[in-house]
């Protein structure tokens, strides 16, 4: 699913909705988020910083984000962890 192919931005709470209600598969790993992990992703990575609306830029820099803490964890389970939270946002959002 990509979700910015048609809109530049998606108003937070559509974006919400979609996590809140998607399977919770995490590609590329045999886990699967549950309904508490998704809203507690989607927090931890959009919160309140992003006002009203995700754009695409936001959306880009918030994977950025938690591809530089990746980078940067030396522990292999933590840095499989956040692998996890990119992959799913990739499945959910589009590589954009």
């Amino acid at each position: 699913m990509e979700i910015f192919e048609s809109k530049d931005k998606v108003p937070i709470r559509e974006l919400k909705e979609i996590f809140k209600n998607d399977s919770g598969e995490i590609p590329q790993s045999f886990g699967v988020y549950d309904r508490e992990q998704r809203e507690d992703l989607f927090d931890e990575v959009f919160g309140a910083k992003y006002g009203v609306s995700i754009s695409r830029d936001d959306y880009r820099n918030a994977l950025r984000k938690l591809k530089e803490i990746h980078n940067h964890e030396p522990d292999s389970e933590k840095r499989q962890m956040i692998s996890d939270k990119i992959n799913f946002l990739k499945r959910v959002c589009g590589n954009s």
